[in-house]
């Protein structure tokens, strides 16, 4: 028979057991880390590995944009660096709404109309690849949208798109991918970079194209927004690094009554395309006859696994039995290219591939008075370190040049020409499309928010112009 004595010990140790448990499940929740990253091999899609960290509390992050701009050697991207450590707009897409002036303005700016019963902003999930993209362009990017995206899903690759093997940049706690996280997308932006893993055996499949694999790597990005909680009313948006909406059309899109983002969408033409101002490699090297259509945004009910696959039957495509990449013609490869779905009145869904290749939208403009069919995005393209990085670009991307290494640098590419014309204040006679005249000064409408500093344009105008001429003594001129 157990004595009332023992039993009372027997009921405080179980207590006391308790409580350590407890302990030890609460302590888990809080101190170890979340570990949430996904990784495809090309031979068997998809399968998963947990290698990346979401966004760091204050406690972990011991400030890593200050220690890159203590690295970094070039005057231009310090200054750039430091006006992103400062850089702070007020709107985000947690805010409440008011029925303002400066709302209904931003709508009838682009031709929309103001709902005053919306409450709150909609949520952005924005996606790219990511891999040799300058701190330049990845700087702009978060400044022009923070506070803005919901979710930053990168993903980047251990191979090149020509399949050669490349370093990752952006591996778990490395500096980089710390200061992705670090905040300079906004305090509430969910940042990942997921890693595809091309061939772990270091056989590369070779029947991939370039193109094809960069399309693969895409599909990692919407996986990541529907483990960070897409609805079908957020909104959708695949692009490359450089390539981004005004600040000012991204809370329209996010705010404004868009027919493209009523409930209810057939989703045979649900895109959202930016006419985008074009700058080359500097921000007073601006396109003045070329606009860029990219990027593109889509309302979830039209995305791939978030929308309604019940009611949006897929269309074939042409890779893994008709599931993966380019849709087929007849499936909706062009606009009003469905005629392999006879009778079908809701469309199929969209995957990230579909974005760039796929027609089926409408380009938004500023229509601002003395803004007509004014700029509602930005390309920074070739917005490079240094000019070794920008020939490696041209000889392992999509369309590559083999002997981009070794060749005069405007001979690589005609979008060159525009670059060192308008760095080494040369005629316009031999550009593929001529530069502004007046440079940034020169444009009317909105202006990426951080290149508006003089002192940054400037110091990236005048290295970029010592590059040149460096680089044209070793190779010669075009």
């Amino acid at each position: 028979m157990t004595s009332p004595l023992s039993s009372a010990r027997e009921r405080t140790f179980a207590i006391l057991l308790s409580a350590f448990c407890m302990y030890i499940v609460v302590t888990s929740l809080y101190f170890v880390p979340h570990f949430d990253v996904q990784q495809w091999a090309p031979n068997d899609l998809p399968s998963s590995y947990d290698h990346s960290s979401q966004n760091k509390t204050e406690e972990e992050d011991s400030s890593p944009l200050d220690e890159l701009i203590h690295q970094t050697k070039t005057p231009s991207l310090r200054t750039l660096l430091s006006l992103l450590k400062d850089h702070a707009p007020t709107e985000t897409f947690r805010e409440k709404l008011k029925d303002t002036e400066a709302e209904r303005a931003r709508c009838q700016r682009y031709g929309l109309l103001y709902n005053r019963m919306r409450k709150k902003r909609r949520r952005v999930f924005w996606g790219s690849i990511i891999a040799d993209d300058s701190w330049h362009t990845i700087a702009a990017h978060a400044a022009e949208a923070y506070g803005l995206y919901h979710t930053v899903a990168l993903v980047e690759s251990n191979t090149t798109l020509q399949l050669t093997p490349r370093d990752l940049r952006f591996p778990p706690d490395s500096l980089n991918r710390n200061v992705l996280q670090s905040g300079i997308f906004g305090p509430n932006s969910k940042v990942s970079v997921d890693l595809y893993v091309d061939d772990p055996g270091g056989l590369v499949d070779q029947t991939l194209s370039g193109l094809l694999r960069e399309q693969l790597q895409r599909e990692l990005i919407l996986q990541r927004w529907k483990q960070n909680g897409m609805k079908q009313n957020d909104i959708g948006i695949v692009s490359d690094v450089d390539e981004m909406f005004s600040r000012d059309f991204l809370l329209a899109a996010m705010t404004c009554d868009i027919p493209k983002f009523r409930p209810g969408q057939d989703c045979r033409s649900p895109k959202m395309v930016a006419k985008a101002l074009v700058f080359e490699s500097s921000p007073e090297c601006v396109a003045d006859e070329k606009n860029w259509m990219h990027p593109d945004m889509i309302l979830g009910e039209c995305l791939d696994t978030i929308g309604d696959s019940t009611l949006h039957k897929p269309g074939e495509r042409e890779y893994k039995n008709g599931t993966l990449g380019d849709r087929k013609e007849g499936y909706g490869k062009h606009e009003n290219d469905y005629a392999m779905m006879p009778n079908t009145t809701m469309f199929p869904l969209w995957k990230p591939v579909d974005f760039r290749s796929a027609r089926g939208g409408n380009m938004f403009v500023d229509r601002w008075v003395g803004r007509v069919n004014g700029y509602t995005g930005y390309h920074l393209h070739n917005f490079f370190e240094s000019i070794p990085v920008l020939r490696k670009k041209y000889q392992t991307y999509g369309h590559a040049n083999p002997d981009a290494l070794e060749m005069p640098l405007g001979e690589i590419h005609e979008d060159l020409h525009l670059t060192i014309n308008c760095v080494t204040q040369r005629t316009n006679l031999k550009e593929h499309y001529k530069h502004k005249a007046g440079g940034f000064e020169g444009i009317a409408g909105s202006k990426p928010l951080l290149f508006e500093h003089s002192d940054y344009r400037s110091l990236r105008n005048h290295e970029l112009r010592e590059m040149v001429l460096e680089d044209e003594a070793k190779f010669g001129r075009f």
